[in-house]
């Protein structure tokens, strides 16, 4: 069985169930536990919020630099990282990585694909919109994409962090789900939720757009 790395801790919670979800996955396939080491990184909350805002800097790559090291030393076969925005970072760390490092956007990509969607909208944060992490890769195999207005993205700039710090209110969903019925209109076929932390507040029951789960 291969080992499987996970850098945690950007996200606690989405994290523990990524963890679950792995577990589940490789028990119904093989009938055993997964063999997967999580290096969670201790990354301050001040500098969480920055990442996510679009404000990140050598600091944040040197902690996730840090980590994979560390997952290199437990021998682990492959490495994930639950986190589209960290994924500012991942060409960077597969040149310092000898293990191969999965890419939550090639896979969404591909997930767009054999879904057959032609247009599809993305929520992340500000980061993730503002380097086009899932707008480059999907224009470049013909899928158009819907973001949010910049309104609506410096509303979802600041219910992120309180959804990873678990603040979130009623009222935040309903702002999400009001930015996905914008999308819709726009002819969305369906909707990527580019942050790992959204599927905590969005679902198949509030959001009325199919969603892309990029945990």
């Amino acid at each position: 069985m291969k080992r499987v790395g996970i850098v945690g801790g950007l996200g606690p919670e989405t994290c523990c169930e990524f963890l679950l979800a792995v577990n589940r996955e490789i028990e119904q396939k093989m009938g055993c536990q997964a063999d997967v080491v999580m290096e969670n990184v201790a990354m301050p909350h001040n500098e969480m919020k920055k990442l996510a805002a679009g404000s990140f800097s050598t600091f944040h790559k040197d902690i996730l630099a840090g980590a994979i090291s560390r997952l290199h030393a437990a021998q682990v076969d492959f490495i994930v990282i639950p986190c589209n925005t960290m994924h500012i970072f991942i060409d960077d760390l597969r040149k310092i990585s000898k293990i191969p490092i999965v890419s939550i956007i090639d896979e969404t990509a591909k997930e767009c694909l054999q879904q057959q969607i032609t247009k599809v909208g993305i929520l992340g944060s500000s980061t993730t919109i503002q380097q086009k992490l899932h707008e480059t890769k999907l224009h470049s195999i013909g899928i158009e994409t819907v973001i949010p207005s910049r309104e609506d993205q410096s509303e979802m700039g600041e219910i992120i962090p309180r959804i990873i710090f678990e603040q979130n209110t009623k009222e935040d969903e309903q702002t999400i789900v009001s930015i996905i019925r914008k999308m819709k209109i726009e002819g969305a076929d369906a909707v990527i939720l580019g942050c790992t932390d959204l599927p905590l507040v969005i679902n198949e029951q509030n959001s009325v757009l199919p969603i892309i789960d990029t945990r």
